[in-house]
């Protein structure tokens, strides 16, 4: 992980220029170069996604964004804070999910998550962690309006985070619609299924991913050869990667950059 606070400085500078003029103040922080933020951490059920989200860093990093590699060391709350989510182009999060939350994990691997790590969550009210994890919960909803406008894409790595969860649920809401309505962000993807890290499904979509962006392509047409890489080398079978929930599939994040 990349220490945050080599940039202290320059971050204490940015927020005395806000302070002094109110009419330059920008939802999301804007550094040069941009930044980029990837969570990851050790899941239970021995799911590891760490060097998925390590080459999503290097690719990031060859785009000309400062990557930092948050693995096993970040809150929920923390990542959707000020120097996190709300000073980042592109922010990543690697975890079990379901319909509008996913947890940021923090514990060794086939077992529990750190009990101070929590989840983040769609709505304003509070949710239920898949892995019963009891840290916690940073809302979505909650955040000023178009709080991460700056934002050029908010990815959510986990099973079911594209989807909707009941209204009459207590975390009702959905990850990538909070992402791209209340708080602005131009381009967010989650997952319609349950999608699978074995045997290497995860692996094969997420460095195709990152690789397409890296190459210019769009998050839509990047989802998609993604998916035709699962489908190659595993069988013709999609893993649960089919079907995607994407909005602002249009975005492009080469050249680095903040959003609209």
């Amino acid at each position: 992980m990349r220490d945050k606070r080599l940039f202290a400085g320059l971050t204490a500078i940015v927020a005395f220029v806000v302070a002094a003029s109110p009419l330059t103040v920008e939802a999301t922080t804007v550094h040069t170069p941009p930044w980029a933020e990837v969570l990851s951490g050790p899941m239970w059920s021995f799911v590891d996604p760490r060097g998925d989200a390590d080459t999503a860093v290097a690719d990031l990093g060859a785009m000309g964004y400062i990557a930092f590699d948050d693995d096993n060391n970040t809150s929920a709350t923390q990542s959707i804070g000020v120097g996190w989510a709300q000073d980042d182009a592109v922010w990543v999060a690697y975890g079990h999910a379901m319909p509008g939350q996913i947890t940021i994990e923090n514990g060794a691997t086939g077992g529990p998550p750190s009990p101070a790590i929590g989840a983040v969550v769609a709505n304003n009210q509070v949710g239920i962690s898949p892995d019963f994890s009891q840290g916690p919960k940073a809302y979505l909803y909650s955040l000023p309006y178009h709080q991460l406008s700056k934002m050029k894409l908010m990815l959510f790595f986990g099973c079911n985070t594209g989807l909707d969860a009941l209204s009459t649920s207590p975390y009702a809401g959905n990850l990538v619609k909070e992402a791209t309505g209340d708080q602005g962000v131009d381009s967010s993807l989650g997952f319609t299924h349950e999608i699978y890290f074995v045997p290497d499904a995860a692996g094969y979509w997420s460095d195709t991913f990152f690789s397409s962006l890296k190459n210019g392509s769009t998050v839509s047409n990047s989802a998609n050869a993604a998916l035709n890489m699962v489908y190659l080398h595993l069988s013709g079978l999609p893993y649960g990667f089919n079907n995607p929930y994407i909005v602002g599939g249009t975005t492009t994040i080469k050249p680095a950059g903040y959003g609209s």
